[in-house]
């Protein structure tokens, strides 16, 4: 425990400095800046186009012809019930 505490501590008071000495110029300041926000738009983009390629449209609303569908959601999942004989009933 305390390896990990002592291994913490000097990486936040190095990333600190580091940040520091990073900051100091104004130019590094504003590239710095320049890459987190394209950083942040490239991660907003990714996102935006995997919540597009998601069936989200389905979500909530089962079509009541779709009977395979409907057959798997009134099963329910099998984990609940194969955790409880493993765990429970022993």
């Amino acid at each position: 425990m305390r390896k990990r505490d002592v291994l913490l501590s000097t990486s936040v008071a190095v990333g600190a400095v580091g940040a520091s000495v990073l900051l100091k110029d104004k130019d590094k300041r504003a590239k710095v800046k320049e890459t987190i926000m394209k950083g942040k738009d490239k991660l907003m983009d990714f996102r935006n186009q995997n919540e597009k390629s998601l069936p989200i449209e389905k979500a909530g609303k089962p079509d009541p012809q779709n009977i395979r569908d409907n057959k798997m959601v009134s099963e329910g999942s099998v984990y609940p019930v194969q955790y409880y004989n493993e765990h429970k009933q022993q």
